[in-house]
């Protein structure tokens, strides 16, 4: 019991000690936190009156199901900055010296990942969700009250999962086709580059007929 009582209280010293000296308090501001905050019903962890006592409230299946609704348009906010927070933070590096200096002296305190490692890495944490959800359902007894639940938070993270991965695959395939457009010559006369072809103008990275995006099918190298 000690060791669990010791456990719990971490959160606690942790929220007591950083909240009032946080160095970037707008973050605890921002619009996904409030959201996240104002949806959740989540109840946290208090002392009772025995000083050896640590009572929780609310159990992780009501955890799971107040939090996973909610930032499913996280996520894919930040997947879709996020090719653009990577050409930025590029831009940066390369034309400004101050900001690769303080890059080098953060890179001995990160273990080797780079600042671009830390942007993805939050994407990268969303396929560990389904399978962390599925093994405390695989030792929850079908009869407990929160299996439901489990359940359900299970296959929201599943279907998160298959939504931002479908959504990664749309913008790759977005980039390789304005990389084409640019690439690729496509005119009939060789002295004009207005892209016309026969009298119509080929644009890759558009809608088709059915109103859909155009897919990038097969490619690689060209040899003759």
């Amino acid at each position: 019991m000690s060791n669990i009582a010791t456990i719990a209280q971490v959160p606690i010293n942790y929220v007591d000690d950083k909240r009032p000296h946080s160095l970037i308090p707008q973050i605890c501001v921002s619009p996904p936190v409030r959201q996240l905050k104002y949806h959740s019903g989540i109840k946290h962890i208090y002392r009772s009156p025995s000083a050896n006592n640590l009572t929780v409230i609310c159990p992780i299946s009501e955890i799971l199901c107040s939090y996973l609704p909610y930032i499913t348009d996280t996520y894919f906010q930040y997947c879709n900055s996020r090719s653009q927070a990577d050409k930025y933070l590029q831009s940066k590096v390369d034309l400004n010296e101050q900001f690769r200096s303080y890059l080098n002296i953060f890179q001995n305190k990160t273990r080797g990942l780079s600042l671009n490692g830390f942007l993805t890495k939050s994407i990268q944490c969303v396929t560990h969700y389904p399978l962390l959800i599925e093994k405390i359902l695989k030792h929850t007894i079908l009869n407990h009250p929160g299996y439901r639940y489990i359940q359900q938070a299970y296959g929201c993270t599943r279907q998160l999962n298959e939504q931002i991965n479908k959504q990664i695959c749309e913008q790759e395939n977005s980039l390789r086709l304005d990389w084409l457009q640019q690439h690729v010559i496509l005119n009939t006369d060789e002295n004009s580059t207005d892209r016309y072809v026969f009298d119509e103008l080929i644009k890759f990275n558009s809608i088709t007929r059915f109103n859909k995006q155009r897919q990038l099918l097969l490619h690689g190298f060209l040899m003759k």
